[in-house]
């Protein structure tokens, strides 16, 4: 039976863990960074992003996991379209999550401090606002969505898989990242069995 203080229990946990981890990632990998060349955080998240799915992997192990049923889904006909209450569930917590964000974000202090940040660092410290903490809550927002998301992820698909960059294929992934000028930054990581990594950068690229 469907138990809604299971659900947000789960929802909470999910937050709380994910939205801490960013915290984490936030003082180890880019608050250092901060004033660094552009170019410095995008290679740092990379490196994050590699550490933690293979952190996950060697843990848990490279294999699909179930994931639990939290109620039991039943499927209904309208207007012939086949629905289940799993997605009608997930699609209202969707829904109601970007609504509390907008508002968030556009009505309240905090969030009109982070629109503030987001347009320039300098102008937003002399208006009194602490940008650091901005930062750290603009992580801790972020976490906790991502850990609602996988939740939500996992509930659909019934399975989580924890493969990470290193397997027996090369896969290649390519990031377009433009920067204020016309030129544009073309970044190419490829990770082959043995774990050798490869980051190509056009010479006519330029940073400030």
């Amino acid at each position: 039976p469907f138990s809604p203080v299971v659900y947000i229990l789960v929802f909470v946990v999910a937050m709380l863990a994910s939205g801490l981890l960013a915290v984490l990632m936030e003082r180890v990998a880019y608050r250092p960074l901060r004033h660094a060349p552009r170019l410095s955080p995008l290679i740092s998240a990379i490196g994050v992003s590699i550490f933690l799915q293979n952190l996950v992997m060697l843990r848990a192990g490279s294999d699909s996991k179930s994931y639990p049923e939290l109620f039991t889904i039943s499927q209904f006909n309208v207007g012939g379209v086949t629905i289940n209450t799993l997605q009608i569930l997930i699609f209202t917590t969707a829904i109601v999550l970007m609504l509390v964000l907008n508002f968030f974000v556009r009505r309240t202090r905090m969030g009109k401090a982070m629109q503030a940040v987001s347009q320039n660092h300098t102008v937003s410290q002399l208006m009194g606002i602490n940008v650091g903490s901005i930062i750290l809550l603009t992580f801790l927002i972020g976490g906790g969505l991502a850990g609602i998301a996988g939740v939500l992820n996992g509930m659909y698909y019934g399975s989580v898989d924890f493969g990470g960059v290193i397997t027996d294929n090369s896969r290649e992934r390519t990031l377009t990242v433009h920067n204020d000028g016309n030129a544009d930054l073309v970044i190419s990581d490829i990770v082959s069995s043995n774990g050798d990594f490869s980051l190509e950068i056009p010479r006519e690229a330029e940073f400030d």
